[in-house]
Order: structure tokens, then C-alpha cells, then sequence
């Protein structure tokens, strides 16, 4: 379907297609050795989570599926902001190696990472505060309970975590194959998932966390495979500017935190004026801590002078007017 919906369009400038598949084409074949390791690279996160499934199993009743929802919600904004992100900063970490221009592939990398973060910490902190409106909001209707509710937003508060090492992974794993190694995400891919499954069976064999067990073990791994690659990484390419990530990523955790606060004062207040049974009751709880959360967050990185929040608001000015 991706291919599909090119096609009109590059139609236009007067190229045809003719569908052959000639494996002694010299592109083709360093395509397939880079494509094969890559596809399973990135599955990693994926596979985590049928292994977590497997094991939840194990669990009560109702557990599989709290995880199920839990890792939906949790991948919103994975999938609007870091996956599209990630998506659009690839080419460009391509030119740069391409034309041997490392030190502007270096600012490049390090925009992407410190704009992911600046994006999805205050993703993650929104989601544990807000871990049961949100649920109740999403699910809360038929046979799905009060009772479901806590339990899947208590898989989702666990999993919040994992979001920001999920998200970097996105970034960090485009930055390897745009020098052309997706050998080493896929090394490291496969020792995280031995990891997550150890932890997964000591969390449910030796704590009472249930579902917040499974769903800690997937984030404790994501911050695993996130360090090893980020690390691995920088060696190959002779430092990533990490001072700088540093630096904003602690000006988004004081953002974040001072959205929390208010993020979690709003929802109480919304919740004691208006209750939580009627959908329209639930919509202006989270809705209003959204909005005025994100305002706070927004207004304390503009007051820490963080260009990340411009680069966001750059890139979005580009989208609208496309």
C-alpha cells in the first residue's frame, strides 16, 4: 500500500516501472543484507511484548488483556511523534554520511534525539498521572469494570516508563543504518530480549506487581537497549554530542514535572466537580488536563529557552502549509 500510493505521483515526472528482481544488481544485494537484520532490529519491541503477553498468561484472568490496551495507549504517542520523527530525520542522517559531513550528521542526531525527548517526556509524565482517566476514558464501557480500569492503568503507569527509551530507540537505530550497520541494533536486539524475559519471570515469580511486573521488565529493557545502542554508537562515530542531549533533556524533565503538578490538580478538581461515570464527565477530565497541562509544559521550556520547542513548531508551521 505504501508503494501503491507513489505511484501517481512519480508517474508524473515521467518514469515507469517495471517489476524485476535481478540479484546481480550490486544496490539490490547490499539492500537485502541491510534489510533482513534490520527488519528483525526493529521487531525487537514487538517481540518483547508477545513474550510479555505469554507470561501474563500465567497471571489472573483479565491480565492479558490490560496489558494489551495498556501497550496501545502507551504507543500513541510512540507512534504520532516518535516514529514520524525518526521517519523524517533518516534521509537527512543519509546525506550527511553520504557526503562525509559527520560533524553536521552529529547535529543532526542530536536534534532528533533531544526533539524526541522534548516530546515524549511530557508524553510519559501525562500518561502515569493521568493512567486511569485515560483508561477509564478509552475502555470504560459493557464488561470492562472499575476494577479493569485500576488494573490496566496500573500496566500503563509501568509502561509509561519504557516510552522514552522505545522512543530514542527510534532515533538511535536510524542513526546506525545510515552508516550502514543494521548488525549491531540486531545483536543487541536479541541480548535485550533474553533480558526481558529474565525479568519477567523474577517479577512474576518473586513480587506481588502482576501486570506492573511485565509491564516494568519491557521498560527496564527499552532503557537497556537504549543505553547499549546509544553507546555503541557514539564509539563508532566518535562522540554524539551528548552534553548538549543531557542539558535538554533535564530542562524537558522540569517542564514535565511542572506539568505534572498541575496536570494532577486539574484532573482531581475535574473529577470532584464533575465525577467519573458520564463519558462526558471523563472527556472534560482528561481534555482539560491535556490542555492546560501541555500550556504549562510549553510555557516553562519557552521560558528555559529550549530550542527544541521551536524545531517542533518549525516542523509543524512545514506540515499545515504542505
Amino acid at each position: 500500500m505504501n508503494f501503491a500510493v507513489q505511484i501517481p505521483d512519480f508517474s508524473k515526472v515521467g518514469k515507469r516501472f517495471r517489476f524485476k528482481i535481478d540479484m546481480k544488481d550490486e544496490g539490490f544485494r547490499q539492500m537485502m543484507i541491510l534489510m533482513v537484520p534490520g527488519i528483525i532490529g526493529l521487531s525487537v519491541s514487538q517481540i518483547n511484548y508477545v513474550v510479555n503477553q505469554n507470561i501474563a498468561s500465567q497471571l489472573d484472568t483479565g491480565s492479558i488483556t490490560a496489558l494489551r490496551y495498556a501497550y496501545r495507549v502507551m504507543l500513541l504517542p510512540l507512534g504520532i511523534f516518535a516514529m514520524s520523527l525518526a521517519t523524517t530525520i533518516f534521509p537527512k542522517l543519509n546525506t550527511h554520511v553520504s557526503r562525509n559531513e559527520m560533524d553536521e550528521y552529529k547535529k543532526t542526531f542530536s536534534m532528533g534525539i533531544r526533539t524526541v525527548m522534548f516530546i515524549t517526556i511530557p508524553s510519559m509524565v501525562g500518561l502515569l498521572v493521568l493512567s486511569s482517566p485515560i483508561i477509564r476514558l478509552l475502555f470504560k464501557t459493557g464488561k470492562f469494570t472499575e476494577a479493569d480500569v485500576k488494573v490496566t492503568a496500573f500496566a500503563l503507569a509501568f509502561y509509561s516508563f519504557g516510552l522514552l527509551g522505545q522512543s530514542a530507540v527510534q532515533i538511535i537505530t536510524r542513526g546506525f543504518y545510515s552508516i550502514k550497520d543494521t548488525k549491531t541494533p540486531l545483536k543487541i536486539g536479541v541480548l535485550t530480549v533474553a533480558i526481558n524475559i529474565t525479568l519477567n519471570l523474577i517479577f512474576v515469580k518473586s513480587s506481588s506487581l502482576a501486570v506492573g511486573g511485565i509491564a516494568l521488565s519491557h521498560s527496564i529493557t527499552t532503557f537497556i537497549n537504549m543505553y547499549l545502542l546509544y553507546r555503541s554508537l557514539s564509539k563508532k562515530v566518535n562522540g554524539l554530542r551528548t552534553r548538549e542531549t543531557v542539558v535538554s533533556c533535564a530542562k524537558s524533565a522540569v517542564s514535565a514535572a511542572a506539568m505534572g503538578v498541575v496536570v494532577y490538580f486539574v484532573s482531581g478538581f475535574m473529577e470532584a466537580r464533575f465525577g467519573i461515570e458520564s463519558k462526558t464527565a471523563q472527556l472534560l477530565d482528561v481534555g482539560s488536563a491535556i490542555v492546560i497541562g501541555g500550556t504549562v509544559y510549553f510555557l516553562v521550556a519557552y521560558l528555559l529557552r529550549m530550542s527544541e520547542m521551536q524545531y517542533v513548531v518549525d516542523t509543524l508551521k512545514k506540515k499545515f502549509k504542505k
